[in-house]
């Protein structure tokens, strides 16, 4: 390769490794590197559709911006069939701790999941409805149920510049137009409480009271103190970390109950045999001790005490009643993991 070729070999691999860059220069017509950057911002459109949409409207902003919104939405129908797999568990918890919401909201890729746009809708749509006070309790089958609450409810929260007063639908299919996924609110509950405080934890979390899995608690009884709300927070931490199948033993279905007890017998064998019944009744308690601290709430100690003589929760909540001199139980709790 002579000298002359091998100048114009280096250029051009130089020049291949350039990045793209919008210049003043390669802007004609009526767009301008301003409305150009700003109209991206706002619709997530490609910077090519921005540029022809600018040029076909002479320039005029806002019709442009209409032109590609609903162009946007036009792609987001498109995708509303696709299978959303991925997603998180959100929670939001009025100051006051007396009404909760939890939502699990989906989209197809973690790349997504973790997108601020996302959170941001997540967020924005689960405080919405704890503001406005809303009562709701979608489960994952009722897409049609849910889907009406999101087009008769207004999001509070402008997250996309030109939304404001609109309808979470459409805000939800603005965000798949500009993100290109699809997103769905699979299902969203609220936990409301007249006298008491409502406790809540999030597990892997990606923003504030937003991750893979979360749970709110509500204690009926508790009065407002900062104690309580504490005691309520390390419950949720409690439900989410163990996931008890009961709160008290006397939740325990009878024959669920008689089933440990033949099995537990079983397991004993012929050492029972010959012994009074009083020393039985001991061995076989012995044995339930483990099941109750594997299967109910009351009987477990806090996942953050390691000490030997940590106490239930339970007795932590028993001790709760003496200083507030008043009755306090668990009304419910939801635990939800992303499926």
């Amino acid at each position: 390769m002579n000298q002359l070729a091998k100048f114009f070999f280096k250029s051009a691999i130089k020049s291949s490794r350039q990045p793209f860059q919008l210049t003043q220069k390669s802007i004609r017509n009526f767009s301008s590197m301003e409305q150009l950057k700003k109209l991206r911002d706002e619709t997530g459109s490609p910077i090519a559709q921005v540029k022809k949409a600018l040029d076909e409207f002479g320039g005029d902003f806002e019709k442009a911006k209409q032109f590609l919104i609903e162009k946007g939405l036009a792609s987001a129908q498109k995708k509303l069939d696709k299978e959303t797999r991925e997603g998180v568990i959100g929670l939001y918890v009025s100051q006051n701790r007396d009404l909760a919401v939890i939502g699990e909201v989906n989209c197809e890729t973690d790349f997504v999941a973790r997108s601020d746009l996302f959170l941001d809708f997540v967020h924005s749509t689960l405080k919405t409805i704890v503001d406005q006070k809303k009562n709701v309790k979608f489960n994952d089958e009722q897409k049609d149920q849910i889907l009406q609450f999101l087009q008769n409810n207004t999001l509070n929260k402008e997250i996309i510049e030109g939304t404001k007063n609109e309808n979470m639908d459409k805000v939800r299919q603005l965000v798949i137009s500009k993100l290109q996924e699809n997103i769905n609110v699979r299902r969203v509950s609220t936990v409301e409480i007249q006298n008491g405080v409502i406790g809540s934890y999030t597990h892997n979390t990606l923003a504030d009271n937003i991750g893979a899995r979360a749970c709110l608690v509500s204690l009926e009884g508790a009065n407002s103190s900062d104690v309580s709300k504490q005691l309520a927070d390390n419950i949720a931490l409690q439900i989410l970390g163990m996931k008890p199948d009961y709160i008290t033993k006397e939740n325990i279905p009878a024959d669920v109950l008689q089933k440990e007890i033949d099995r537990i017998k079983a397991e004993f064998g012929d050492s029972l045999k010959g012994k009074p019944q009083a020393v039985v009744d001991r061995m076989i308690e012995g044995k339930l001790k483990k099941f109750y601290e594997d299967n109910v709430l009351y009987d477990q100690t806090l996942l953050t005490d390691q000490e030997k003589d940590a106490k239930t929760i339970g007795q932590l909540i028993n001790e709760q009643c003496k200083q507030q001199n008043s009755q306090i139980k668990i009304k419910e709790y939801i635990l939800w993991t992303c499926k």
